[in-house]
């Protein structure tokens, strides 16, 4: 029987992201306006401005849309696949873990040890994340931060080694 779950986290906002949002849309505004005076002192043509403030301002807008981020998880017979998807157009696997390499898993929160790679593709919101720590062929020890909803979580309990450290 195939065990197949998928499910779709947005990456909770952080301070820094705010700030370099702001700083991207006051930056895409000043040169928009900027275009627009320099063609009415320059060239005395108010409508070349305009197109370039467009094309300005349209690129401000991909950026800020690229801030915009989702991870996916996708549970397939014991193996976990993270895909993250930024701004609904660009996909890129960050990780595949194996289940049955797992080593302890639990409750997020604890935190990782020195020596670990943590990956973080929780929603950074809830208090419902989870850690694995696990043993990663390219990264070596690794933790995994994830924010599993009830069927993931069950698929992924299923499959997680008797002898793995539950906390």
């Amino acid at each position: 029987m195939e065990n197949f779950k998928e499910q779709l986290i947005t990456k909770g906002k952080d301070p820094s992201d705010t700030k370099k949002r702001l700083l991207v849309t006051a930056a895409g505004v000043i040169v928009a306006s900027l275009m627009v005076f320099l063609s009415m002192t320059i060239l005395n043509n108010i409508l070349v401005g305009l197109v370039f403030a467009a094309l300005v301002l349209w690129g401000t807008y991909y950026i800020l849309s690229g801030f915009y981020t989702e991870y996916e998880y996708i549970f397939t017979n014991g193996e976990m696949d993270v895909d993250k998807i930024m701004g609904q157009r660009k996909r890129k696997r960050l990780i595949t873990v194996d289940i049955k390499s797992v080593v302890s898993f639990g409750k997020a929160d604890t935190a990782a040890s020195g020596d670990q790679t943590l990956v973080d593709v929780s929603d950074r919101s809830s208090d419902s994340s989870y850690y694995m720590d696990f043993r990663h062929k390219d990264l070596g020890a690794t933790r995994l931060i994830f924010t599993p909803n009830e069927d993931m979580l069950a698929l992924v309990e299923r499959y997680i080694p008797r002898t793995a450290k539950r906390t």
